[in-house]
């Protein structure tokens, strides 16, 4: 028969061994379950940081839409397509109503001076760091009555009148022979009735010219067929 002692030693080495087991299986369940957890933790923020950088990228996408509509409604109004595709790389200028090419500061606007001292006419928008201002149209203004030389190229101007000094002293027998053209005036017609202000004496004029003064004073000499009614 076993001893009594040697029985109580089998069942404490067993119960041991048991207990030890159970450890084991506890420690076991416990580890793997807050692994699962911290698995699951980690999971759930990479998803959150992923979505949050999937909405940074949309509004930056949006941003960039919505520059690229505002400098295409501001920098493109009144451009033309045809314009638009012949453009040299990098030049937006052509084609740009006056108002948008003076907003653009790479563009510059062109004009052509008015024949009669106006508002100069806005010819279009180029780009000066590329390219020659457009050239004016072949349209040449007249020059002013004032600078017109001859008798011939006065009296062929509609806007002009000519003007005649007689100094009286020629002893020609004709009536007015003496008289030669003096400049061309400005007006299709002189003025040749009523009395200037100013006081110098009266200008000398044989037939067929008649003196015309300006309102203000003397302008000489003129035809007849030049006075206003």
């Amino acid at each position: 028969m076993l001893d009594a002692r040697k029985i109580e030693g089998v069942l404490f080495a067993v119960a041991l061994a048991t207990a030890f087991a159970a450890c084991g299986s506890v420690t076991a369940v416990q580890d793997g379950g807050a692994g699962q957890g911290g698995s699951a933790a980690g999971g759930a923020a990479g998803s959150a940081s992923g979505a949050a950088g999937s909405a940074s990228g949309a509004a930056g996408s949006a941003g960039g839409s919505s520059g690229t509509a505002g400098d295409a409604a501001d920098g493109g109004a009144g451009r033309d397509a045809g314009d638009a595709a012949t453009d040299a790389p990098g030049n937006t200028c052509h084609g740009r109503v006056q108002a948008g090419c003076q907003r653009t500061v790479t563009c510059e606007a062109a004009f052509c001076p008015a024949c009669d001292g106006g508002v100069p006419t806005y010819l279009g928008c180029y780009q000066p760091s590329t390219e020659a201002a457009p050239a004016c149209p072949g349209v040449a203004c007249p020059v002013a009555c004032a600078q017109v030389t001859t008798l011939d190229a006065c009296e062929a101007r509609t806007d002009c009148h000519s003007v005649f000094q007689d100094p009286g002293t020629c002893g020609c027998a004709g009536s007015g022979c003496c008289a030669h053209f003096s400049r061309c005036a400005d007006g299709d017609k002189a003025a040749c009735t009523g009395t200037p202000l100013c006081k110098i004496a009266t200008p000398f004029c044989e037939s067929p010219y008649v003196v015309a003064h300006t309102g203000s004073c003397y302008e000489g000499c003129v035809q007849k067929k030049d006075c206003a009614p």
